[in-house]
């Protein structure tokens, strides 16, 4: 067999017979140990042009168009949960927006009872001490004032 070939050539069996010279069987010559190998390399090349059938006896095109059916079906199935966890999400969204919004109105609720116009110092501090928490329910200053402008037409 020829180097370009990909089997073992005569000079490459040499090499290998010098680094292990158990290689060589009981009398063999070294034409022997390359014939030999040719064969052995020869053997697995056949092998290898031959597919073989893919688990359960399938072709190639079988198990690829059983293959290509699984992805679909699990593909779709991913499709309807991804959809159902959008529409969860806007649902918990929606929810999380109503819990901030009765929050903001208890706190305005709060704070018109206490100290509607913002004067007292310790209401100023509480509003500085709880601004991030305040900022996330909405709550702003102008949410207050509307909220006692709606308070005082109502009263009339």
């Amino acid at each position: 067999m020829s180097e370009g070939s990909g089997g073992p050539t005569e000079d490459m069996v040499r090499r290998l017979l010098q680094l292990n010279p158990q290689l060589r069987g009981d009398g063999q010559s070294t034409r022997d140990v390359v014939s030999h190998m040719q064969d052995q390399f020869n053997a697995g090349q056949q092998k290898q042009a031959a597919p073989a059938p893919a688990k359960g006896g399938l072709s190639l095109a079988e198990e690829i168009e059983r293959l290509k059916r699984a992805y679909g079906e699990r593909t779709a199935g991913l499709r309807d949960e991804q959809a159902h966890a959008k529409t969860e999400r806007a649902g918990l969204a929606a929810q999380r927006k109503s819990v901030a919004e009765q929050a903001c109105a208890r706190v305005i609720d709060a704070l018109l009872a206490s100290d509607p116009d913002l004067t007292a110092d310790a209401t100023l501090a509480q509003l500085d001490a709880h601004a991030a928490f305040l900022k996330r329910i909405g709550f702003s200053q102008q949410k207050l004032l509307a909220a006692e402008k709606a308070r005082k037409g109502g009263k009339r």
